[in-house]
């Protein structure tokens, strides 16, 4: 039993560890320099919370980025011009994200 919470504090702590590089990436971007890495980082964390079956993780951060305090319209446009988006329902089972719950870009 022991295993499976120390595998769970590792996803846990990948997860976190990604998602400050992410911000990290974004806050020393210049001109959107740094936005192809931060897509990188965001797929591949979206991959690694399919997999893990954390579809919440990546859905909460996801938002989170969207809703930002910080001017990230443009970051946003270029992630919704990339076509990355939540977790859907549709993809896994687990999401509670349907199609109307998509941040828009305005």
């Amino acid at each position: 039993m022991s295993g499976s919470r120390n595998t769970q504090d590792s996803v846990v702590k990948a997860i976190n560890d990604t998602r400050n590089k992410i911000f990290e990436l974004i806050d020393e971007s210049n001109d959107g320099d740094n936005y192809p890495e931060a897509l990188e980082c965001l797929t591949a964390l979206q991959k690694k919370c399919i997999v893990d079956q954390e579809s919440e993780q990546f859905n909460n951060f996801l938002c989170r980025l969207w809703n930002f305090n910080r001017n990230l319209h443009n970051f946003c446009g270029y992630l919704a011009s990339r076509g990355l988006t939540l977790i859907p329902k549709a993809d896994f089972l687990d999401s509670q994200v349907t199609e109307k719950d998509e941040p828009k870009v305005e």
